[in-house]
């Protein structure tokens, strides 16, 4: 595998962050990630494609991006890569074509043949896909061996979630590079960094992603128990006590922050889905505790594929957020753990998708840090 990666600003250009022995055009595929308001002017999509004319180029927005353990907010960055083995093939769709987020997976799935597919990286609009249907739909339709992974198009300041496949980035969008051959090998990492307290509780009534109570009691009352002393109320404190759930039949967990308090209904809305019957435990967590997080989703990857030659980095924008200020030194976590050998490209999402556990089995998280990492024998 050889890799060019790149950066772009209005005011610099172009500057070249690492370029191994191999040409442009020699190059197969390309990810570049970038501040939708970057991405909405001019034609980017172009220069790119010029400059890497035999490569497919998906391109996300992002809540920031990165590559190694710089973050910036107003840069592009471009990471392009030369399978020597592997081979990639790129499929999309606008969820206006189909009926439903579901149906949108199914159609993707189809777009892939399954013989040798090891993995699918996804990219998709947050504000109008469905991302747990459209996660619950590729698990159904690909083979169960293939590792789904990928993230929310990133969008700050209210602006559009941009994702753009050999054309220009646009919203509504979903793209997936799916990865194949036998002498390649793919892993994945994902960790939080926040610890339960409090006992474990079964939710005893909700709807879709609302819940009214846990363990017979309503769930306002169960926050009252224990954080009686801190602010919940929105908005801003949202991010500060989600729970981690357990679904029936599964020994993994996702992370669901909070979305809405309804004080008249003691009920809470999170962001994603928090079925009857499932499990849940409030979290906790600090800087140091995050930061901590993202080294161990790099130190699970590593367990499964020693030094990868690249590694994709979903990061949540909220941890980002939590961490205010101190962002620089997660990355600087995750570069330290792979080391220099290792190629970092990522971007902070609005949600994460990745296996919940060894059984492969996708969801959708928030607070999370998610790693592809990627290598040919």
């Amino acid at each position: 595998m050889k890799i060019i990666q790149k950066k772009y600003s209005t005011t610099g250009g172009w500057i070249e962050a690492r370029h191994d022995e191999v040409e442009h055009y020699e190059m197969d595929l390309v990810l570049a990630f970038a501040p939708a308001g970057l991405l909405s002017k001019g034609n980017l999509h172009e220069e790119i494609a010029g400059m890497f004319p035999m490569a497919q180029v998906l391109i996300s927005s992002a809540s920031g991006e990165f590559i190694g353990d710089r973050v910036t907010d107003d840069e592009l960055t471009l990471t392009a890569i030369r399978f020597e083995k592997a081979k990639a093939k790129t499929a999309i769709t606008d969820i206006a074509t189909s009926k439903n987020s579901f149906e949108a997976g199914y159609y993707l799935s189809r777009a892939f043949e399954h013989d040798g597919l090891r993995s699918i990286i996804v990219f998709c609009d947050g504000e109008h896909v469905n991302a747990s249907q459209l996660v619950f739909s590729l698990q159904q339709y690909l083979p169960a061996d293939v590792i789904i992974t990928g993230g929310l198009a990133g969008a700050q300041d209210k602006q559009a979630s941009l994702i753009g496949l050999n054309n220009k980035p646009a919203e509504g969008r979903i793209a997936c590079i799916g990865l194949y051959g036998k002498d390649l090998r793919v892993s994945y990492g994902n960790q939080s960094g926040w610890m339960p307290f409090g006992p474990e509780r079964k939710v005893t009534r909700a709807k879709n992603n609302t819940v009214y109570e846990l363990g017979g009691i309503p769930v306002l009352e169960v926050y009252n128990l224990y954080l009686r002393d801190r602010k919940y109320n929105l908005p801003g404190s949202q991010m500060l006590f989600p729970i981690a759930v357990r679904f029936e039949n599964s020994s993994g967990t996702v992370i669901r922050t909070i979305q809405s308090i309804d004080e008249g209904l003691f009920s809470i809305t999170y962001s994603g889905n928090v079925p009857e019957g499932s499990r849940v435990s409030l979290l906790r967590t600090d800087c140091d505790s995050l930061i901590s997080g993202a080294a161990g989703a790099a130190s699970v990857t590593m367990n499964q594929l020693p030094a990868p030659e690249l590694a994709i980095i979903m990061s949540c924008a909220e941890r980002r957020t939590l961490l205010n200020g101190r962002t620089s030194e997660e990355l600087s976590a995750l570069k330290n753990a792979f080391g220099t050998h290792t190629a970092i490209s990522g971007l902070f999402t609005p949600g994460e998708i990745a296996p919940a556990g060894p059984d492969l089995k996708c969801e959708l998280f928030k607070q999370s840090v998610i790693v592809t990492a990627i290598s040919e024998n």
